[in-house]
Order: C-alpha cells, then structure tokens, then sequence
C-alpha cells in the first residue's frame, strides 16, 4: 500500500510538472507574441514621428526661406526708394505671378516716364551680386527688362 501511494504521488508530481511546464510555455508564447506586438506599434509610432518632424523641418525651411525673400524685397524697395526719390515704389501683392516690386519712374517735374517691373531671385545663380565680384556685370541688353521709352519723359 506504500508503494501504490507513493506511485500515486509521483505520479502526480509528474503531472504537476508537465501541467506546470505547459503553463510556463504557452505563458512564453503569449509573452513573446505580445512584445513583438508592442515593438511594432513602437516601431510605428517611431517612424510616423520621424517623418512628422521632417515634414515640419521642410515647412520650417520653407517659412525661413519666404521671410528671407520677403526681407530681401523690403530691403531693395528701402534702396530704390532712396535711389530715385521721385520715382514711386509700389511693392506687388503675394499671390500675384510676376513681379515683386513696380517702379513708376517720374521725372523732377512729377511725370510719369514709364514703369520698371523688378522681379526677385532668391537662387544662387540669379541672386544679385555684391559690388566688386566679378559677377556684378549688368545682365545682357536681351536680358534687361524696360518700359517702352516714352518722349514724354525729357528731365
């Protein structure tokens, strides 16, 4: 009768352990499964974040860029204006192709000779050049852009 009930009791450990071992298994599993889960929500997430904050360095450039052209603009009106104090600078609105600045040449008299369309380039290879380098050569005189001359305008 020992003998049957420590059988019986091994027996029974055994099962325990077995039952134990496929608990611990199938917990592993179901671990496992659940972090890779996890770890390619984060991933996402990640790269949703990456490619959210390039976007809004792109935009940030972008604004950066169009306040330079905007200051560059204001700076040249400033010039002209102090250039030709009888001419009249009329800056064009945004959203309107073309150009940026119109200049309404008047002689010393008031009259209007005629009117000077100024477009702004921002991009290196048109930017205007800064006295003294060798690129502060006029443009061609097909490159030039005039107002029909008027004989109105003699002062």
């Amino acid at each position: 009768m020992k003998s049957f009930a420590r059988n019986l009791d091994v027996e029974f450990n055994r099962k325990l352990d077995q039952e134990r071992a496929r608990i611990e298994a199938h917990a592993r599993l179901t671990l496992g499964e659940e972090f890779n889960r996890r770890e390619a929500q984060y991933k996402a997430q990640l790269e949703s974040a990456q490619r959210e904050a390039a976007d809004l360095k792109r935009k940030l450039d972008q604004g950066s860029q169009q306040v330079q052209g905007e200051a560059l603009e204001l700076s040249l009106e400033a010039m002209l204006k102090s250039a030709f104090p009888f001419d009249e600078i009329v800056p064009v609105p945004k959203g309107v192709t073309g150009a940026d600045l119109l200049q309404r040449v008047r002689s010393a008299s008031g009259q209007l000779c005629g009117t000077l369309i100024t477009p702004l380039c921002v991009s290196p290879s048109r930017a205007i050049p800064t006295s003294g380098s060798p690129a502060s050569t006029p443009p061609a005189r097909s490159q030039r852009r005039y107002a029909p001359r008027s004989s109105k305008c003699t002062s």
